[in-house]
Formats: structure tokens, C-alpha cells, sequence
């Protein structure tokens, strides 16, 4: 994670925008829509999330759909539902069970994909 202060939580329960910055832990039920990159320990999405700027966490659970505009750095990243990452995404562990859409290089060190959808990557790595 970036070396910046961070902030405790980020609880979002229903909808709501807001900035991107850096947390702790991200928990968002509902439909949120984040402005700017986004930095925490963990992220759990339930809900519909566009993302605009990018996304760096240790910890990534995706539950609906998810549309992050910047790049992703993360050590995790789990997927049920739907996700597109219009940049670059680097992981370590990548398991989707749904359909994804990557628009930059998908670089990961072990790939989980039963796909449930229509999928796409431009590059993997």
C-alpha cells in the first residue's frame, strides 16, 4: 500500500458517491460510485461499483459488478459476478467465477476461472 496516512473505514450501505483516498478496510453494499484512486488493506464490494481511477489493496472480493477505470495492484482478487478493468492488473491470485473484461494486461501468478460469462483479456501475463 502507498506510504500516506490512512483513513479507518470506508462503510457505504445503499448509494452514494465519494473520493477515492486511502483506508484501512472498504466495505460497499449497494451502489457506489468512487472519483478518483483508491488505496485500502481490503475491498469488499457487494453491489454496483464503477471505480474512476485506480485501485491498490491487498485484498480484492467482488460481488456484482465492478468497472475500475485505472490500473489494479493487488494481492488477491476475487470475482463473482461481473468486472471490467479498462487499465492494467497485477495479482497474485486471480479467481473469477462469472464473466470479466480486461482492457490492459491481466498479469497473475495463478488464474481460478470457471467462466459463468462472456470474458475477454487483451493480454495476459
Amino acid at each position: 500500500m502507498p506510504n500516506s496516512p490512512q483513513n479507518g473505514r470506508l462503510d457505504i450501505n445503499g448509494v452514494a458517491r465519494t473520493t477515492g483516498d486511502v483506508y484501512e478496510v472498504v466495505n460497499i453494499h449497494g451502489t457506489a460510485r468512487v472519483n478518483g484512486d483508491l488505496a485500502c488493506t481490503r475491498i469488499d464490494v457487494h453491489g454496483v461499483v464503477p471505480i474512476h481511477g485506480g485501485l491498490h489493496a491487498e485484498q480484492v472480493n467482488l460481488r456484482g459488478t465492478c468497472d475500475v477505470e485505472g490500473p489494479i495492484q493487488a494481492q488477491d482478487i476475487t470475482v463473482r459476478g461481473g468486472a471490467k478493468f479498462r487499465g492494467n492488473c497485477s495479482t497474485e491470485a486471480f479467481r473469477i467465477d462469472g464473466g470479466f473484461q480486461t482492457d490492459g494486461l491481466l498479469n497473475a501468478g495463478g488464474i481460478r476461472s470457471p467462466l459463468g460469462g462472456p470474458s475477454r483479456v487483451r493480454e495476459l501475463g
